[in-house]
């Protein structure tokens, strides 16, 4: 389960930060926003509404199972790991000892666990689903919540996206947002316009254009099946399946926030309408990557001081021999983690260096990626759907644990935008074309 506490102080830290930079603009005579404030104030607003939300279901969950969530007395403890720990909203203290109760529970002779009784009534609270077979258990909500708080911590790619939770009994989120293709008189801001105004001259009507970012939640599925020897031992299993599911979820909700094909997966930055595809150098080799592409990738970058790069392994030979040579000097381009840069991360152009097993191979498009994730959208509905049955591989002694996430992920831009002056388009995810 959520640490209360902890999003609660989560929540106050950006409820600061958009305090900060709204006085930093007060205190300005033209009462606006520089540089990159108007981006960063509104990636803090993201953030409130987002833990908002959370905030509301852990106490709603909290209520349901009859504690209190106010009062520093009564916040249990975010948990530490499945075994050894008191469950807050269920009655095995372990993922091992529910999983053994649950191969019991199909054990000709055996009686039923009182407490497995008691996790099938949760399923009214619309907290879980049980798997359609005869002798399927609930997983208790705060197993499953641990997962899911672990896929989104171990996840390199939507761990720096927006997250939107769908209220319960909505099968989609719709967000309004301007429909802004060009930074050109007439099409900022949608349409927005704004002119000079002469003594008696006539105001000009402005209409601006909207549209409609539509998250529609796809099914993730997950199954592992666990021996019976594994069962027996409790400790073993919560460690085997936190870093399993927990790993496995990762990687694939990555996977999609990078080569998602759009459809019955959600949509990828690399097959997105709004990414800029930068060409090579004329005349480049095949398989490199040269301070030149670095240089194009950024100028074609909307927001490129808010931008990550995510790289393929097989890149970091290539940054760690680039360099920027003037005269008889030359400067590294690309700054690994420590030293003198007192960074837990490496960095190019100032900007974190992520390296994702997600990117292509070098020389290949989607190898190097420059993205804004703040403007990657990813709506959750509910939580992680979790249940045990014992009886989908019952001849060869397994128990099947099974998880369902439903999630959709798209860019919040529809198309690359028009800068005011020139021709050439940003937008705020960037690749580099294939060097072959």
């Amino acid at each position: 389960m959520h640490n209360l506490n902890s999003l609660r102080k989560d929540h106050n830290h950006f409820l600061g930060e958009m305090e900060r930079l709204a006085d930093l603009a007060e205190a300005r005579a033209s009462k606006a926003f520089q540089g990159a404030e108007e981006s960063q104030f509104d990636a803090a607003r993201r953030q409130c509404d987002l833990l908002a939300g959370q905030i509301q279901e852990c106490e709603a969950t909290w209520r349901a199972a009859g504690v209190s969530p106010s009062g520093s007395g009564s916040q249990p403890a975010l948990l530490a790991g499945f075994t050894g720990v008191q469950s807050v909203t269920g009655p095995f203290p372990s993922l091992g000892e529910f999983a053994r109760a649950v191969v019991r529970a199909g054990t000709p002779g055996q009686a039923l666990d009182p407490r497995l009784a008691e996790i099938r009534q949760m399923r009214a609270t619309g907290l879980n689903e049980a798997i359609g077979s005869e002798g399927g258990f609930l997983v208790q909500t705060d197993f499953s919540t641990m997962l899911l708080d672990r896929t989104f911590a171990g996840a390199k790619v939507i761990s720096l996206a927006t997250r939107i939770p769908i209220k319960p009994g909505a099968n989609s989120v719709e967000l309004p947002a301007v429909d802004e293709v060009s930074r050109r008189e007439g099409y900022r801001t949608g349409g927005i316009t704004s002119f000079w105004l002469a003594e008696a001259g006539t105001k000009l009507p402005s209409k601006p254009a909207f549209r409609k970012v539509v998250l529609a939640p796809k099914k993730l599925i997950g199954l592992c099946y666990a021996t019976d020897e594994l069962l027996e031992d409790s400790d073993a299993l919560g460690v085997f399946l936190a870093r399993a599911f927990a790993s496995e979820f990762s990687f694939k909700l990555d996977d999609a926030a990078i080569r998602g094909s759009g459809g019955s997966e959600p949509s990828g930055i690399l097959n997105a309408p709004c990414t800029v595809v930068q060409s090579k150098e004329t005349g480049q080799a095949a398989r490199t990557l040269t301070y030149a592409n670095i240089c194009a990738m950024w100028s074609r970058a909307l927001n490129p001081e808010s931008g990550t790069w995510f790289v393929s392994k097989s890149v970091l030979p290539a940054l760690y021999q680039m360099v920027l040579t003037g005269g008889v000097s030359s400067a590294p381009v690309f700054v690994p983690a420590g030293g003198a840069s007192q960074r837990p991360y490496d960095t190019l152009m100032g900007r974190p260096i992520v390296v994702i097993e997600q990117a292509s191979v070098l020389g290949t498009v989607g190898d190097v990626i420059l993205a804004s994730m703040d403007r990657y959208l990813v709506g959750q509905k509910g939580g992680l759907q979790s249940a045990q049955s014992i009886h989908v591989s019952f001849t060869t002694d397994q128990s099947v644990f099974r998880f369902v996430l439903r999630v959709d992920m798209m860019p919040e831009l529809v198309s690359p935008i028009t800068p005011a002056q020139g021709s050439v388009t940003e937008s705020c995810f960037v690749t580099l074309e294939t060097r072959s």
